[in-house]
């Protein structure tokens, strides 16, 4: 069975980044040399240039790492996958290959060398290109794998919590949750039929125990049922809930930045399955 995931996308790491940088600029700059690789490391000319080489490819790696991690968040592939496509091929390919040009002529200008008269344009150059490519075929595979892989197997979900209210306590369904609220380090759960209890839980671990295909936390203090909400408000990627109008709730409606995008997506898919 494929779906669409609500996970994480695990890219490289930087550490990952930086060796691949690495390797790229050693083979880049020893491309076409007749010397061992380890006698060009050490000489001193091809020293600088391999380290502003692998600065550059830095640069260029990072800049797509972090680009598509903005673009997964604002044009989400699940949401427009020919959208995602052109702006990954316009910012993550044709812009990085400019901005490698400008690079190039940079280390040029800086060291007073004929830019004109080089082959870089003929090796190295076409060399960099292919790594922006493949690091955009990398990348897109990634999150295209991620979203519509094998579905993970879920987490045991709560069922049942326990609530206290002064001396009386409740063994209540998750069905009749409504809302918690996180107030002054207690847990309060607000329940169908009005009523409210305390919880000693985080909402950390009460996100973690709760189905995400029917509650969300707007929030670091709020997680609401979907049924709850209306609507909602947006200002500058925040935003705030609006709940219908029969439901009683006098807590902290604010959408975290943080939150936002992971609110919109889940409640668009929730209005979807109703």
């Amino acid at each position: 069975m494929y779906s669409i995931s609500n996970q994480k996308t695990h890219y490289p790491s930087f550490y990952t980044r930086f060796v691949l940088a690495i390797l790229v600029a050693v083979y880049i700059v020893a491309e076409g040399q007749i010397s061992p690789v380890n006698e060009l490391i050490v000489a001193s000319g091809i020293s600088i240039t391999l380290l502003f080489s692998v600065a550059i490819v830095m640069v260029l790696i990072n800049y797509i790492h972090l680009v598509s991690i903005l673009l997964d968040r604002w044009c989400p592939w699940s949401l427009s996958w020919n959208r995602q496509l052109a702006y990954q091929l316009l910012f993550c390919t044709l812009v990085p290959v400019y901005l490698d040009l400008v690079l190039i002529k940079s280390f040029f200008w800086l060291f007073k060398l004929d830019f004109q008269g080089n082959s870089c344009l003929l090796s190295e150059f076409p060399l960099a290109k292919l790594l922006i490519y493949l690091m955009n075929g990398w990348y897109m595979k990634i999150k295209t794998g991620h979203d519509y892989g094998p579905t993970p197997l879920e987490p045991e979900r709560a069922q049942v919590f326990e609530g206290v209210l002064g001396k009386k306590k409740r063994v209540f369904h998750v069905k009749e949750l409504n809302y918690f609220v996180r107030q002054s380090g207690t847990g309060k759960a607000s329940l169908a039929d009005g009523s409210i209890w305390f919880i000693d839980i985080t909402t950390r671990d009460m996100e973690s125990q709760l189905d995400p295909d029917h509650f969300i936390k707007i929030n670091r203090n709020v997680i609401l049922a979907f049924h709850l909400i209306d609507s909602y408000t947006t200002n500058s990627k925040k935003g705030e809930v609006i709940l219908k109008p029969d439901v009683a709730f006098d807590g902290d409606k604010r959408i975290t930045r943080q939150q936002f995008q992971d609110f919109k997506t889940a409640f668009i898919k929730f209005v979807e399955r109703q």
